[in-house]
């Protein structure tokens, strides 16, 4: 929760807010809005004269941005923790490690129960009321209105969005999936427990259904603790099968009959995400490893992004990849200035003298908070003197990988098929009832030099 916290109070460093501002509250589910050049921030999103509490404007803000830009606040999240892993910051929950990240989504999150209190915007050059979810119905409605209404708005349709798209969508999840509706991407951290693993959602877009996550616990040196757009849940782990390519798994429905003992579940019922149209059950959500996910940054082509911009607004999202890993890099300078003297680290890359580049020591002394550069006093091995190295040039020793690749996702697949089959799942628990074996988990998966 504190890397949250730190991520979007320094998040201006990425333009998230939407192209339009409101003009005139006609009521808390109308606003009348007008484009906008730029992003627009909480504070010039709403006119001089808003009607609204603050607490309800800072609410329907969030809702507004975060149901339109899930897969930008997932991948936001994934650089940010990527980065700070590749550089030995061992990430928890409750105590125990964090063994695995994957980005999870799905075409069809159910948002019915929400429609009759959604927000609508209304463009009032053209007259046109646009509901903030983007159902594909929704979708279809604002593509009708044209280029022009869609720039105002600021909101764009993909390209791929056809009549034809419709049809398949509507003959694979059927009608009710193109109203009640929304493609969602989020994040889960699969973790260790005493009994076996168990996986933390992390969804970014918590307002836009109802949610918030709070946290004022940022570290000292860090900006305040904000309230959050944060949504979070916990659930056995997902078994997941093949699907299409190894980059992504199907999420296979027996995953909620096997779990541990020691961690506490969300309620089936107040989980959103398990609510999706396929087949008349909920088990339609596919898992990238999330190497795949922040490298490949999800394909373009990909039909699952309904509310997909055209090639300039995707160019756009590339090119926020910069800012999104300065949020991770001042995370990761924070944490390395208060290294306890003791700490073995290894010199990267990027250090200023060349001559210490890979090499391995022990800190010595942390870095002064106020001072402009942050140094720390480093011993190195085999050096007769310390040497002052920039505290964002150093790795912690030895580093753990807290992300599966490819291969081991495909080793563990294999295992949880096999955890499929109820006599091979009663009797793994009756030979192994501690946590699963570690190397088919890659469980804090050690890199050796």
């Amino acid at each position: 929760m504190d890397v949250l916290a730190v991520a979007l109070n320094v998040a201006s460093l990425v333009q998230t807010g939407p192209h339009f501002k409101v003009t005139k509250v006609c009521s808390e589910s109308l606003l009348e809005i007008a484009s906008s050049e730029q992003s627009v921030s909480l504070e010039d999103f709403w006119p001089s004269d808003c009607s609204l509490t603050a607490d309800r404007r800072h609410y329907l803000y969030w809702a507004i941005v975060c149901s339109s830009c899930c897969d930008t606040w997932t991948l936001a999240l994934a650089l940010t923790i990527k980065e700070l892993s590749d550089y030995g910051v061992i990430i928890t929950h409750d105590s125990r490690p964090v063994v695995n990240f994957v980005v999870l989504n799905t075409p069809t999150m159910d948002i019915g129960d929400l429609l009759p209190t959604s927000v609508e915007l209304l463009e009032p050059v053209s007259g046109a009321r646009v509901s903030m979810f983007s159902t594909p119905a929704s979708q279809l409605a604002l593509k009708t209105l044209g280029p022009e209404v869609q720039e105002r708005l600021g909101w764009g349709v993909s390209s791929m969005f056809t009549d034809e798209l419709r049809d398949t969508f509507a003959e694979r999840f059927g009608e009710k999936s193109l109203s009640q509706t929304v493609p969602h991407w989020w994040i889960a951290a699969i973790v260790q427990g005493d009994y076996g693993l168990y996986m933390v959602h992390i969804d970014l877009c918590g307002p836009a259904y109802g949610t918030f996550c709070r946290s004022t616990r940022a570290l000292k040196s860090m900006p305040n603790g904000k309230e959050l757009p944060l949504d979070s849940f916990i659930t056995p782990y997902y078994l997941m099968t093949p699907f299409q390519s190894h980059q992504m798994f199907f999420v296979h429905p027996e995953s909620l009959n096997f779990a541990p003992t020691d961690a506490k579940f969300t309620a089936l019922h107040e989980i959103r995400h398990l609510r999706c149209f396929y087949h008349g059950h909920s088990s339609y959500i596919t898992a990238t490893p999330l190497p795949s996910f922040v490298d490949d940054e999800k394909p373009n082509s990909s039909w699952l992004r309904l509310r997909s911009p055209n090639e300039e607004g995707m160019n756009i999202v590339h090119t926020w990849k910069e800012g999104l890993q300065s949020i991770a890099f001042f995370l990761r300078a924070e944490i390395f200035k208060a290294l306890e003297p003791g700490t073995y680290v290894e010199v990267d890359s990027t250090c200023k003298s060349a001559d210490c580049a890979g090499k391995l020591g022990k800190v010595l002394l942390a870095a002064e908070r106020n001072a402009e550069s942050a140094d720390l006093l480093v011993q190195l091995d085999g050096s007769a003197e310390p040497v002052r190295i920039e505290s964002v040039a150093l790795k912690i020793y030895p580093r753990y990988v807290q992300y599966l690749t490819l291969a081991e996702m495909s080793e563990l697949v294999k295992f949880q098929l096999a955890l499929l089959d109820p006599e091979f799942r009663n009797a793994f628990k009756q030979t192994a009832p501690g946590p699963m074996p570690s190397d088919l988990i890659g469980y804090l998966r050690r890199e050796r030099w």
